[in-house]
């Protein structure tokens, strides 16, 4: 571990590792391999998965919740179009699960390309910008999205006794 630090300290800032000559490394100081991603069917019978339930991946690419909120919007409005009787269940479901994987999957690669940490330079400049270009399609899409207005109840007591 020591070792490890010391000599990607070197190489991504010189200058710091020759401050840093000599000290020695904290001992609650932690690596992290990365952690392969997974994707998994979003909806059954009764149930719907979103965000890391359903699509995770590294940490790296600092999205979780982005993904949580992405897809809990996509289904509320998958499940209320279903519920108005416009779609069957399924299909609504199924639209769900379409979306949130278009909109996952080439964000989901490069980010377990990025977490492997086996790349050079002119490679992570190549994938932080293909991560940025998925980001602003996912943004292109949500931004499309119509601004729905929820009227609040008048009090929290209006919520409880109506229920």
């Amino acid at each position: 571990r020591d070792a490890t630090f010391r000599t990607l300290l070197d190489e991504a800032a010189p200058t710091v590792a020759a401050r840093l000559e000599g000290v020695a490394t904290p001992p609650e100081m932690r690596g992290w391999g990365g952690l392969r991603g997974y994707v998994r069917r979003a909806w059954g019978e009764g149930w719907a998965l979103v965000g890391d339930a359903g699509v995770f991946r590294d940490p790296i690419s600092s999205h979780g919740m982005t993904d949580a909120m992405r897809d809990a919007e996509i289904l509320a409005g998958e499940v209320l179009r279903a519920w108005s009787g416009a779609v069957p269940e399924s299909v609504a479901l199924g639209r769900y699960q379409a979306l949130r994987d278009r909109l996952s999957f080439r964000m989901f690669e490069l980010a377990d390309r990025i977490a492997c940490y086996d790349w050079g330079d002119s490679e992570i400049r190549r994938l932080i910008r293909g991560h940025s270009s998925a980001m602003s399609d996912e943004m292109d899409y949500l931004s499309a999205l119509p601004n729905v207005a929820v009227a609040a109840p008048a009090s929290l007591e209006d919520t409880l006794v109506r229920g």
